[in-house]
């Protein structure tokens, strides 16, 4: 791969653009060339260098025992990359829409789906109308939203609400939220709505705000700060989830 031009990969709905630059691989739409979507550095593995990704993986801890975790968006397949991480034991399912960014992240960022790390190609709103019946998941990660764009359909409450029946009443949810983005008020007070608690951590170097909580049960947050702790202590991240929770105000 040539490192200052990188390669463009003909995507069926739109190009992609695979670049390396400071030591990471790194792709982006090649109509908007100026917005990264994934990157992992080139010698770590688990390095994917978006710090807002961290903050997310953090609110694995707010669950007591977290066995299935689902990932709506998949960029360089990192968050199920570091659940895995975490613990091997937990399976995962990760939806995304554009088959471009499921061939580059397969082809050159080396995601191998696997029979716990399942990958679908499919519309995230209709992946949880289809799997509404609240027996699904333990943590939901939501990332379909970047600083330029935020798709209507998976914005609006009808949406919220069916990511939270598609979780279940004992799930955790996380969302990826950019706070310069017009629309982030009223998704933060959406989210709110359809969890019993929410939490806020802000990215300390860009925009992005990663709301989390509970869609039933209010937060033990002494055990979760436990568990974020006892994770920290393996030291198979990159990063302290506890040092993220510490920084977590209500939303």
């Amino acid at each position: 791969m040539d490192a200052r031009d990188g390669v463009v990969v003909r995507g069926p709905q739109r190009d992609l653009l695979v670049y390396e630059r400071d030591g990471y691989r790194c792709f982006c739409f090649a109509d908007n060339p100026g917005l990264a979507q994934g990157a992992r550095h080139l010698e770590r593995p688990l390095d994917f260098r978006f710090e807002y990704l961290g903050l997310m993986t953090a609110a694995l801890a707010a669950h007591p025992r977290p066995r299935r975790v689902l990932s709506l968006g998949l960029g360089a397949g990192a968050l199920p990359r570091l659940v895995r991480a975490i613990d091997p034991a937990i399976e995962s399912d990760t939806v995304e829409i554009d088959a471009g960014v499921v061939a580059v992240a397969r082809a050159y960022f080396d995601f191998r789906p696997d029979e716990t790390m399942r990958l679908h190609t499919a519309d995230a709103r209709d992946f949880c109308v289809a799997h509404a019946d609240g027996r699904g998941w333990d943590v939901v990660f939501v990332d379909c939203y970047d600083a330029q764009s935020v798709p209507p359909h998976l914005a609006d409450r009808r949406f919220l609400r069916t990511v939270a029946r598609a979780a279940g009443p004992d799930a955790v949810v996380a969302v990826n939220l950019v706070h310069t983005h017009p629309v982030f008020p009223e998704l933060v007070r959406g989210w709110r709505a359809v969890l019993a608690e929410a939490w806020l951590i802000h990215a300390r170097r860009k925009t992005n705000r990663v709301l989390f909580g509970p869609v039933s049960a209010r937060t033990d947050t002494a055990a979760m700060l436990a568990r974020a702790a006892e994770i920290d202590e393996r030291g198979a991240l990159p990063f302290s989830l506890l040092d993220a929770l510490a920084r977590a105000t209500p939303a």
